[in-house]
């Protein structure tokens, strides 16, 4: 196969959200489609996530995807190597999505089970893929627990 019988365009396309208009497919030498991967990255200081109702907002901007930390310690040092502690308390936040929606978090009090979200204990981390930051909201159990995120951005 010769460079004369590779067809001059593509006959696959997709659609470009970024410029929102359909473009043809970017594929490598193999024929493979290329993936967008992130160019840059996004982040701001601990968010320290009360147990008002509803949660607050992580950030702002658009993201591909955002990666939230519960840090083991709080602010002022207490350790949490565990995220459930000797009196039974738990420690961590609660992430769900952003108020008015019937999916925002809520804390429930210091049980669990009574909770609404995912709950991410202290010391994790869970990856979630949304198109802006302000979809996803979270709630500190205690309150004022900090979360810290970078979010991923693709720029076109």
């Amino acid at each position: 196969m010769g460079l004369e019988e590779i067809p001059s365009r593509a006959r696959l396309k997709g659609y470009d959200y970024c410029n929102s208009a359909w473009r043809d497919l970017a594929v490598n030498g193999s024929g493979e489609a290329i993936i967008a991967n992130g160019e840059t990255i996004t982040t701001a200081s601990p968010v320290l996530a009360t147990a008002a109702s509803g949660g607050q907002v992580l950030g702002s901007g658009t993201v591909e995807r955002v990666l939230i930390r519960v840090p083991q310690v709080d602010c002022a040092g207490a350790p949490a190597p565990l995220s459930i502690n000797i009196s039974g308390a738990i420690k961590g936040i609660w992430v769900g999505g952003r108020s008015g929606t019937g999916y925002e978090p809520y804390t429930g009090s210091g049980n669990i089970c009574s909770g609404f979200g995912l709950w991410v204990p202290a010391g994790d981390q869970k990856e979630i893929y949304v198109r802006k930051l302000e979809e996803i909201h979270v709630a500190g159990e205690p309150s004022g627990w900090p979360v810290t995120y970078l979010g991923e951005v693709i720029v076109c």
